[in-house]
């Protein structure tokens, strides 16, 4: 039934050729893309889905009709060359999103091209999920991200044994495959705290803070402990105060002991 259904559609659409609501527009084209592509007859998909894009490329539906075609006929080459023409880069992020999609499996890993494009997309849509992963996909390779949190998850396991050392492994092995999440230098320097590795920690820390997108003042607080230990009270203090600023509770009881008047 839906076959048929899917023919009867063509057959409408194509009897409104010359007669569109609005040429200008090609959503007639769209459709047939969708419906086209429900039968299964890519090379008539693709035939429309480009016709409307390039009659409206800044259309987010017809980009991502014309670049699931591409990605079908592994066309990387057309695919690039709509990355370095289309002002689609200053436009909402599903843009970013179907293009990362598109290209995961075609490009050559070092390709700085769109290495650069997915550095770009996590600078400006930092707080996305979704972008971030892809181009974390592409920057890192899907493997070193996948295997990253693995490797943060056994991590967390070996910290509630508390074979702190191990989990301290752990989380710096996560981190050196995949930089982009803090939680993994931060988790680290918190297992490395409580390995007693005091030094080891605040570098850690350092990576946490430099990475951290939205600060929570956990890394601070973990610099201030370590610096307590280290018997450098006043770097202590200073720590304690910024995390402190971004409300970290436990932060508060342990300036009052140590900094408190």
């Amino acid at each position: 039934i839906m076959f048929n259904e899917n023919y009867k559609a063509i057959f409408l659409l194509n009897s409104k050729d010359g007669k569109a609501s609005n040429p200008y527009l090609k959503f007639e084209e769209s459709l047939k893309a969708e419906v086209y592509l429900k039968l299964d007859v890519r090379d008539s998909s693709y035939y429309y889905s480009r016709l409307a894009y390039e009659n409206l490329p800044g259309n987010p539906l017809f980009f991502q009709q014309y670049i699931r075609e591409l990605t079908n006929r592994k066309e990387i080459d057309k695919i690039k060359k709509i990355l370095r023409e289309n002002k689609f880069k200053e436009k909402d992020h599903q843009f970013y999103k179907n293009y990362f999609a598109s290209v995961l499996d075609l490009m050559d890993k070092d390709d700085e091209e769109i290495r650069n494009f997915a550095r770009l997309a996590i600078d400006r849509y930092p707080k996305n999920s979704e972008i971030e992963l892809l181009s974390s996909y592409i920057l890192y390779g899907k493997e070193n991200v996948d295997k990253s949190y693995l490797l943060s998850n056994q991590g967390q396991m070996e910290f509630e044994k508390k074979n702190y050392s191990q989990s301290a492994e752990n989380y710096i092995n996560a981190y050196n495959l995949y930089q982009q999440d803090y939680t993994f230098s931060e988790n680290a320097g918190m297992a490395l705290l409580y390995d007693k590795q005091y030094k080891k920690a605040i570098d850690y820390f350092e990576l946490a803070i430099e990475f951290e997108v939205n600060t929570t003042g956990k890394s601070q607080y973990g610099m201030a402990i370590c610096y307590n230990e280290l018997g450098e009270i006043e770097r202590a203090c200073k720590f304690f105060d910024i995390s402190m600023s971004k409300n970290y509770i436990p932060a508060f009881k342990s300036y009052t002991e140590l900094c408190g008047s």
